[in-house]
């Protein structure tokens, strides 16, 4: 589940937040297993090309993704958390189309290199990896 909220200004720079979580159990003989997973993200958008209908663009993104894994010993007894913090920056291009000039609804794409800083329990390690995002946006 996400919520993002963008602009695009006069000179071909944009803007992005998304705000995004999801939470999942699966039920063990152990008891119950949890994972709560989501992030923060910002986007600066350069526009480098427009028609009528779509837009293309590239940028850069940081983000704090974040998630928590609860392990359960037995049921009825407390949880075996497991804290995973994450630090996310890289690059993206992407595209943008709408069903005609004026329509306010568009569908977007997103294609970004990410390099993640990641740090489990005290240990910390990097991670470089390609993330693909697609959206359905309504323009106030």
């Amino acid at each position: 589940h996400a919520l993002s909220v963008r602009v695009w200004g006069r000179d071909r720079v944009g803007g992005e937040i998304d705000l995004a979580v999801t939470r999942a159990t699966n039920k063990t003989s152990s008891g119950e297993d949890s994972l709560t997973a989501g992030g923060i993200f910002g986007k600066l958008l350069f526009e480098l090309s427009q028609k009528p209908a779509a837009r293309f663009y590239a940028g850069l993104q940081l983000g704090t993704p974040f998630a928590s894994i609860g392990q359960a010993r037995n049921s009825g007894s407390s949880s075996n958390d497991r804290k995973y913090s994450v630090f996310s920056f890289g690059g993206l291009i992407g595209t943008e189309f709408k069903f005609s000039e004026s329509h306010p609804i568009s569908f977007n794409f997103d294609l970004a290199l990410q390099r993640l800083n990641v740090d489990i329990d005290k240990t910390s390690g990097n991670i470089i990896g390609l993330v693909i995002s697609g959206g359905l946006r309504y323009y106030f």
